[in-house]
């Protein structure tokens, strides 16, 4: 994959091919956990939401993996069989919890595009999918993708003095954006990196666009140091 194909690919799975040994398994599962995310009101028995919460905790270090291990057995006794047949939200939060993280990213990001969302309302037919519907949900896939990878053709470093201006406000305002799923207020935090001397337009053009913007953003992540 060149640049210039990164920047126009409407294909999530050839972006995830080309980043598998590039990012960290924390990045797959909260891209995985984004694309759950998507499905959230057809995601509707809390047993599968908890679990899609869990695993986004774990994949930040914010609960053990006896939490993790605990959620997963929620499920009870299941297998692989349980996802071969017709696939439905409830199947991604099984992927998530069950499948390692590339093949869970990889895997839930293909269902979501496949799906029929009116029709799984009912749970039926879901091969009998809306062309432009699929197309629509890829493209809205390799936007989470370039949130959480960045562009890996041009790396991007800060400079800690970005960070320690004006009482380290750059840091405190990562900080809320990312406990509050806050990410309207990523335009303040280019503000604040502008005034504090950052002039990087990757970094800037980044938080100042319409988005999407999950957790696993790759300036909070920059910022907070997380991989």
């Amino acid at each position: 994959m060149t640049e210039a194909e990164w920047l126009s690919c409407d294909d999530p799975g050839f972006m995830l091919d080309y980043t598998e040994k590039k990012i960290s398994d924390r990045k797959f599962r909260l891209f995985a956990v984004a694309c759950c995310r998507r499905m959230w009101h057809l995601l509707t028995d809390e047993q599968s939401q908890k679990v899609v919460e869990v695993t986004e905790q774990y994949a930040d270090g914010l609960v053990s993996l006896l939490v993790f291990q605990t959620a997963k057995n929620s499920f009870g006794n299941v297998d692989e069989s349980n996802v071969t047949g017709e696939p439905t939200p409830a199947t991604c939060a099984w992927l998530i919890a069950f499948y390692p993280p590339f093949d869970a990213a990889y895997t839930c990001g293909t269902i979501s595009v496949l799906m029929d969302r009116e029709s799984m309302k009912t749970q039926a037919n879901w091969w009998a999918t809306h062309e432009k519907e699929g197309e629509e949900e890829a493209l809205r896939q390799t936007g989470l993708l370039r949130c959480i990878c960045g562009n890996p053709f041009r790396p991007v470093s800060l400079d800690p003095s970005w960070l320690a201006c004006n009482n380290r406000t750059v840091i405190k305002l990562a900080e809320s954006i990312y406990d509050d799923r806050a990410f309207e207020r990523l335009p303040v935090l280019a503000d604040a990196l502008e005034e504090g001397g950052c002039h990087d337009a990757e970094i800037l053009g980044h938080c100042r666009s319409s988005g999407p913007h999950v957790r696993g953003c790759w300036v909070v992540d920059l910022i907070l140091g997380k991989e």
